[in-house]
């Protein structure tokens, strides 16, 4: 979508399975609703802000959802296998036409642009930031934080800053052509031999967390998404703002 944001929720309301899919649009940013109750819901915070669930809450899903692509997903999952959906002559042709010329020629008219059935809803815009800026918006209980994609991208060791209490890195996977957020207790960072070393031992290699003893370990993550700028302010109006000069 165009805000560029997507998160894993858990679809239990009141301890049941219910369905939920996209019925409207506010703030530029698609609202969820479900198929009991006729409620809507915030899609990434997954807040329910309107209807007899109003208040509501569904919980984020324990699973990782990283923006990535096929060659990054083989790179660290060497055994990962690739989902390839069976589609008609028709519909090759039809996709292939998208990408080939129809995709392109909208991105060459429309530019960085938000069309105008998005423009249309958005009111009182945050413009500390250019509105379609893409960077990662990691959150928390307590802390939002939007960081500038370029700011990270100029980091070669990463950027390790504080989220509360926390300690954050953040580095740009150039082959999953996104950035990405962990936790850590290291202080400091360098490159050696194509990966970011840590000061704890442990170094990052192709993707890949590995700890002082050498062996693949999974990071512990805060919530986070990569996004445009608009929908992250949007979403959490007091957000702050990433800010190299002043860390």
């Amino acid at each position: 979508m165009p805000c560029n944001s997507g998160v894993s929720l858990i679809p239990i309301v009141n301890g049941k399975v219910d369905k939920f899919g996209a019925r409207g649009l506010f703030n530029g940013l698609a609202l969820l609703g479900d198929d009991r109750s006729g409620s809507y819901w915030d899609h990434i915070t997954g807040e329910c802000v309107h209807g007899p669930m109003k208040g509501a809450q569904l919980a984020p899903s324990p699973y990782e959802l990283l923006y990535t692509t096929v060659a990054a997903a083989q790179q660290s999952h060497s055994q990962a296998q690739i989902a390839i959906s069976q589609t008609s002559m028709r519909e090759r042709f039809r996709l292939g036409l998208m990408r080939s010329i129809i995709s392109p020629f909208y991105h060459k008219v429309m530019g960085n642009r938000l069309p105008s059935r998005f423009t249309k809803t958005m009111i009182d815009e945050d413009t500390r930031r250019p509105r379609m800026d893409l960077g990662l918006g990691v959150w928390t209980a307590t802390h939002q934080r939007y960081y500038p994609l370029a700011a990270i991208r100029a980091q070669p060791n990463g950027v390790l800053d504080l989220l509360g209490k926390e300690r954050l890195f953040l580095w740009y996977n150039p082959v999953a052509k996104a950035a990405e957020a962990f936790f850590t207790s290291a202080t400091r960072t360098e490159t050696a031999n194509g990966e970011i070393v840590f000061d704890t031992g442990e170094r990052l290699r192709s993707g890949v967390l590995l700890g002082a003893d050498g062996q693949p370990t999974k990071p512990k993550r805060p919530q986070q998404m990569l996004t445009r700028w608009y929908g992250f302010a949007y979403t959490f109006p007091k957000c702050e703002i990433y800010e190299p000069s002043d860390r």
